[in-house]
């Protein structure tokens, strides 16, 4: 199917549309004519010039409203399918847009709950549009982070999932303090004034096939474990250790 995005696009479409529409009868009709038996040359001329000026008042007006009236259903779904799948203030994937992409993916892989420290202490202080700014900036900062390897998503509030399908658990670790360490790093000018903003991990190993409400549940504990043993950490399951700063915690 056609994509037709822009007024450009909509012009060029409809003189392309033009040209055929007059080449196509003009071609038939001379060939018919050239067929009549002592055809004159005027009535020659005169036959290509109807054939030729009939579609070529038709075509433009009727080939610009049609493409016109694509482009705007192309721009009207694509608004409805980025409201559909995306977070509207931080542009990551919605909750259950992302919850789907992972239970659409074949293969299991490290699955994080990415949780923004003391936010509420945010927006007190601060203002709530301090905070959507915070948001932005920590949904940017976790894209970054991930890369092509993963999926990033908003659960809600300052809550935030990656989901990192086919990656190895130790791949898994190096990103989760990746994300830590690069939000420490942060250091942002939000509505006029610096905000220290840091991240609690809680990541797991998603298997293939699983239930993605037990694996969030696993994730969602193991957050827990990081905010109790001092936030702005990442801590995984049995298999590996929680690790702040790159150094393994006791």
């Amino acid at each position: 199917m056609i994509r037709v995005d822009t007024q450009k696009q909509v012009i060029r479409y409809s003189a392309i549309i033009t040209v055929i529409a007059v080449c196509v009868p003009v071609t038939v009709v001379g060939v018919l004519l050239s067929l009549i038996p002592g055809m004159p040359l005027a009535g020659f001329a005169i036959g290509l010039s109807m054939a030729a000026l009939i579609p070529l008042l038709i075509a433009p007006p009727i080939a610009y409203l049609g493409l016109n009236l694509l482009r705007m259903m192309t721009q009207t779904i694509d608004r409805v399918d980025a409201q559909i799948r995306f977070d509207a203030l931080t542009g990551v994937f919605n909750r259950t847009h992302m919850l789907d992409q992972v239970r659409a993916r074949q293969e299991g892989g490290p699955l994080m709950i990415v949780d923004a420290d003391h936010f509420k202490r945010i927006n007190d202080t601060h203002g709530h549009a301090a905070g959507d700014a915070a948001l932005i900036i920590l949904a940017n900062a976790i894209a970054q982070s991930v890369g092509p390897l993963g999926m990033v998503g908003r659960l809600g509030g300052e809550e935030f999932a990656v989901f990192l399908p086919g990656v190895e658990r130790a791949m898994g670790a190096t990103i989760a303090q990746n994300i830590c360490d690069n939000i420490e790093r942060l250091d942002p000018l939000i509505e006029g004034k610096r905000i220290k903003l840091t991240v609690s991990i809680g990541c797991t190993m998603h298997p293939n096939a699983a239930l993605i409400g037990k694996s969030l549940k696993l994730a969602d504990d193991l957050l827990y474990q990081a905010k109790s043993d001092g936030r702005n950490r990442a801590v995984f399951d049995r298999a590996l250790p929680a690790m702040k700063q790159g150094r393994t915690v006791a």
